[in-house]
C-alpha cells in the first residue's frame, strides 16, 4: 500500500496505525473461515440442483455421498484464505499510518489475496476435475467477493472503534 503523505488526506479524516485498525487474529479470521465455510455449503446445493452436472450428479448417487468430499475440500480452501490473510497480516508494517479510505482498499486487498489463496489450493486439491476451469471459476468468483464483503465491514468497524477511542484519549 503506498503511503500518502499527512497533508493529501482529507480534513478530518484521521490516520492511525495500521495494527490499531486491524481486528484481532480471532476475530477476523472466525469471521472469514465462517462466513465462507458458510458460502461453501451453499455452492454445494447450487451445483447440485442448479447445474446440468450436478443435478446429473445428484440423480445418480444422490446428494448425501457428494456432502462430505465437498465439505472437506471447502475446509482446505478456508484454510487457504485464512493462510494468505495470516501471511499478510504478518509482513505488513504494523506502524503504517492508513485513513479510512485506506482501510477500504485493506480489506478489498486481502479479500482479493484471500480469494487467490482459496483458488491456488482449488488448483492443486481439483486437478482430477473433469472441468477444472470450472472449479477455478467458482472458486474465485466465490472467495474474493465473499471474503471481501466479509473482511471489509470488519476493518471498517475497527477503524470507528479505534478512531472514537483515538478522540477520547
Amino acid at each position: 500500500m503506498r503511503e500518502t503523505p499527512a497533508d493529501a488526506t482529507a480534513p478530518g479524516d484521521p490516520r492511525l496505525p495500521r495494527v490499531v485498525v486491524q481486528p484481532r487474529a480471532r476475530l477476523a479470521f472466525g469471521v472469514l473461515a465462517s462466513g465462507l465455510l458458510v458460502v461453501g455449503v451453499l455452492a454445494l446445493l447450487a451445483f447440485a440442483f442448479l447445474t446440468p452436472d450436478g443435478r446429473a450428479l445428484v440423480g445418480v448417487t444422490g446428494l448425501a455421498p457428494l456432502v462430505a468430499p465437498w465439505i472437506g475440500f471447502v475446509l482446505l480452501l478456508v484454510a487457504a484464505a485464512c493462510a494468505a490473510l495470516a501471511i499478510v497480516r504478518g509482513v505488513a508494517p504494523a506502524q503504517q499510518l492508513v485513513g479510512r479510505s485506506e482501510v477500504l482498499r485493506l480489506g478489498v486487498f486481502h479479500g482479493f489475496l484471500c480469494g487467490a489463496a482459496s483458488t491456488i489450493a482449488a488448483f492443486f486439491l481439483g486437478g482430477a476435475a473433469p472441468d477444472l476451469l470450472g472449479v477455478l471459476a467458482w472458486t474465485f468468483s466465490l472467495g474474493f467477493p465473499f471474503s471481501a464483503g466479509l473482511l471489509v465491514p470488519l476493518y471498517l468497524q475497527c477503524f470507528e472503534r479505534a478512531d472514537s477511542e483515538h478522540e477520547g484519549a
